[in-house]
């Protein structure tokens, strides 16, 4: 009987000492980095685990470890002879790019001392790229001091099932569209953890609770670029690096580019002038383009992709549109000011919304593009400058062409209801109820008579 309770007695001793018996010290390995224990994982190689075990998902222990376990494990992986750039099959990524996503500053330094390559690529990317989705400034600045050039390109691999083809983008550009600012990264982190835990992976305080602070601003990471020697005037099919900027509604990055674009921006021409003030926010240049004689209405080719409607093409329209386009109260101000005209078409080649497709959209005006940007200061300048409250677009579907749901009509109502602001309807409402008072009374159906 004594010696029944000594084995008992003994037995317990050893499971208070470690939860793991170490009989498959690869699979423990494995166990404790998915649980985020690195105690254990450390004790887990130490013991022999076989630091080449792959797994379907994650590839490599050193693939997984270098997400965001801490320095200590990835260091002792590295020791024990992992590859520090084996490439996992599920996306492509080495234990860099992981690193780099993930913001594991520690581990990239680990990386990189023990030969990791700062210039790889996978089928999206290149490391620069995956350091751009960190939203940190010294990720970003690390690769770039390891040898990654801002300006070389990468191929992204078309994908057959999507029937999309291979793209050439260049980091920069990558930037300009896709980097997210302190909050939405903050917010684009919390998203994650429901899809990550229900792996059934045990999380770090930088997933669980993510703090802005430890992010870095749009335009601080802006000026790591253009320190870097980046190329700001670099034309793709997706337009210059402030245009994508500027679509993607990076106004942080924009503001850099237009400050940085506009001080060696030259021309004597002054309608080029005007376009340039706009595009990069100069009101001084404005004015003076102004003041030269520049052409207020003109109709000027530029393309842009709105998502006004759904999404459409816009191939030409006048320097205010683009002033509304980009947020620009005061350039809009002083256009009106100067007599631009607030109800001129814009040259649309094509569009949906919905499910539908369309050739083309006519009378969408200045408005239009305040409303779609949520601009409620531009709507009312737009509404006091003699913007017509009851424009209706009309949208011309391709011949023979059926479909339900989108329609021909688009009042400013019906956007402002897809956008959800009742409060945008409500200036419009204000904005009828003064024409009426300015020119009689209103048509049949009254203050709620909108299309």
């Amino acid at each position: 009987m004594t010696k029944k309770i000594t084995s008992l007695l003994t037995l317990f001793s050893a499971l208070l000492i470690s939860q793991f018996s170490f009989a498959d010290p690869t699979e423990d390995l494995w166990k404790a980095l998915k649980g985020n224990n690195a105690q254990d994982a450390l004790t887990a190689i130490a013991a022999g685990a076989d630091v080449k075990n792959l797994d379907s998902a994650f590839g490599s222990p050193l693939n997984f470890a270098s997400c965001w376990t801490s320095a200590e494990v990835v260091k002792a992986l590295i020791d024990a002879k992992s590859d520090v750039n084996f490439v996992a099959a599920a996306n492509g990524y080495t234990p860099l790019m992981n690193a780099a996503v993930w913001g594991n500053i520690d581990a990239m330094k680990l990386l990189l001392t023990a030969g990791a390559d700062p210039k790889a690529t996978s089928p999206t990317g290149n490391v620069l790229s995956a350091a751009i989705m960190s939203s940190k400034g010294e990720c970003i600045q690390l690769i770039i001091d390891a040898g990654a050039n801002v300006n070389t390109p990468y191929l992204i691999k078309g994908n057959p099932t999507y029937k999309t083809k291979d793209m050439e983008m260049f980091p920069f550009t990558t930037f300009c569209m896709s980097y997210k600012s302190p909050a939405e990264k903050t917010a684009g982190v919390l998203a994650t953890k429901p899809y990550l835990e229900k792996m059934g992976l045990v999380l770090p305080n930088s997933i669980t609770e993510p703090s802005e602070k430890n992010y870095t601003s749009e335009e601080d990471a802006t000026d790591i670029f253009i320190k870097a020697g980046a190329d700001i005037k670099t034309k793709t099919a997706l337009g210059t690096p402030f245009e994508i900027a500027t679509r993607s509604k990076k106004l942080g990055i924009a503001s850099r580019l237009g400050g940085s674009i506009s001080a060696s921006t030259k021309g004597a021409d002054p309608d080029e002038d005007l376009i340039d003030a706009i595009k990069y926010k100069d009101l001084a240049k404005l004015e003076k383009a102004i003041a030269a004689g520049a052409k207020v209405n003109r109709d000027f080719k530029q393309f842009h992709m709105m998502k006004i409607f759904g999404s459409v093409n816009i191939k030409s329209c006048t320097p205010l549109v683009y002033a509304v386009i980009n947020d620009f109260y005061d350039g809009a101000l002083e256009l009106l000011r100067n007599k631009a005209k607030p109800n001129e078409d814009t040259k649309i080649t094509g569009g949906t919304y919905g499910s539908c497709n369309y050739d083309s959209f006519k009378e969408v005006t200045a408005i239009y593009y305040a409303i779609d940007n949520q601009n409620i200061p531009m709507i009312k300048l737009l509404i006091q400058g003699g913007a017509d409250p009851y424009m209706i677009a009309v949208g011309t579907m391709p011949k023979g062409y059926v479909c339900n749901g989108g329609g021909m009509f688009f009042g400013l109502k019906r956007l402002a209801k897809d956008l959800n602001n009742p409060e945008i309807v409500e200036i419009i409402k204000e904005g009828r109820k003064a024409m009426w008072a300015a020119g009689g009374l209103p048509p049949k159906g009254g203050v709620n008579n909108m299309k």
